[in-house]
């Protein structure tokens, strides 16, 4: 019994669109098939099941029916539309090597066999990680110079300890001392500040 990965990929959010083909005995199966997947690291670890199983578990509790033809199959992993189907989380991708487990059985006399070897897993795959953007990760390293202007903000956003190296222009706001360290700054002064709306400093 063999299976082959055809591809594995998919855009962000959280979906996996594997395709493969099983064979048994050499011969391309056609017919309803059970299926296991799992995500597990380069080492072995299981970080996801299929129908959401804890991952101290080796293997997914539940089966999916998939109807296999002339070898050929095709799911979408991490689709909550499908029964039995749960979310894969966006931190799954944080390990830099993750693989795809199948299980398969034909129904026949002999039972669920593990399929191998483990499916790497492609690039589209981390594109869920790019998606989710860790506390802290974006300095103002990150930020090219004059890439951001006031459209890019929203009218309620807080600034703490912002750095401005040039004028400061500020249109129809209010600038208080809470801005510039609190209710009696040790220390604060502007060079240049041009405001159309009230500028108030304590």
């Amino acid at each position: 019994m063999t299976s082959t990965c055809l591809h594995a990929v998919d855009p962000v959010p959280g979906i996996i669109n594997h395709q493969g083909r099983i064979a048994v005995s050499s011969a391309d199966f056609t017919g309803n098939g059970l299926f296991c997947f799992s995500l597990v690291s380069g080492a072995g670890v299981v970080l996801w099941h299929h129908d959401g199983t804890p991952t101290g578990s080796a293997q997914p509790a539940t089966q999916l029916t998939i109807l296999v033809d002339a070898g050929l199959y095709s799911v979408t992993l991490g689709d909550t539309g499908l029964a039995g189907m749960t979310a894969i989380p966006a931190t799954v991708f944080q390990n830099g090597d993750v693989r795809l487990r199948i299980w398969f059985d034909d129904q026949a006399p002999v039972a669920m066999q593990q399929m191998s070897p483990d499916i790497r897993i492609a690039s589209a795959g981390y594109a869920q990680r790019a998606a989710m953007i860790e506390d802290g990760a974006i300095t103002g390293a990150s930020v090219l110079n004059a890439s951001l202007t006031g459209a890019d903000l929203s009218n309620a956003a807080a600034l703490s300890n912002a750095q401005v190296n040039d004028d400061l222009t500020i249109a129809g706001g209010t600038v208080n001392s809470s801005i510039i360290g609190g209710s009696s700054p040790a220390a604060a002064s502007f060079t240049t500040v041009n405001a159309s709306g009230a500028t108030t400093l304590a």
